[in-house]
């Protein structure tokens, strides 16, 4: 049980940190920037275990 709820709770500060990163000006971002595409390849992977844990699709096929 304990496991379950932390989990929910990464999951909004996932969720959290995605906005945050939404509401960034991406026009001011350089791409060439390694610290930069680092950070987008975070967000990247972080999406992808967003949508893998967190968002529970109730029809499991």
């Amino acid at each position: 049980k304990m496991h379950a709820e932390k989990d929910q709770m990464n999951c909004e500060k996932m969720e959290k940190h995605m906005q945050m990163m939404g509401k960034m000006d991406h026009s001011k971002m350089d791409m060439k920037d390694p610290a930069m595409k680092a950070m987008m390849t975070n967000m990247g992977k972080m999406k992808a275990m967003y949508q893998k844990n967190c968002v529970t699709n109730d029809s499991k096929s």
